[in-house]
């Protein structure tokens, strides 16, 4: 069986997740780790960053529900930090973690959607 290492799992930027099923063989506590460890320090690709973050929720939604939470809330302030506002807002929306949503809303001048 293949298993994921973060180099793997770093490069795997599609928003398949049977490719990270299959990459981690199944431990996907480990692939969100993974996954979370993409940063600004390692890749310049906002858009890599941010898809990355996601797929990570979408891994704790999916088989991780006790994490959804405070994976969300990782991913919610780094995206804050590369001005991704609407993307941090729905997420934190997604998980009725509304009075943050709407206080990022507004950090990102989102008013009408405040």
């Amino acid at each position: 069986m293949e298993t994921a290492n973060a180099t793997t799992l770093h490069s795997l930027t599609s928003d398949n997740l049977a490719d990270i099923q299959r990459l981690t063989g199944g431990q996907f506590s480990s692939a969100i780790e993974a996954l979370l460890k993409k940063t600004t320090g390692n890749t310049r690709d906002l858009n890599e960053l941010e898809e990355s973050w996601e797929n990570a929720v979408k891994l704790a939604m999916a088989h991780q529900p006790d994490r959804v939470a405070d994976v969300v809330h990782i991913v919610s302030e780094r995206l804050v930090d590369i001005k991704k506002y609407r993307a941090a807002a729905e997420l934190l929306e997604g998980i009725d973690a509304n009075k943050e949503a709407i206080d990022v809303y507004m950090i990102g001048d989102e008013w009408e959607l405040a």
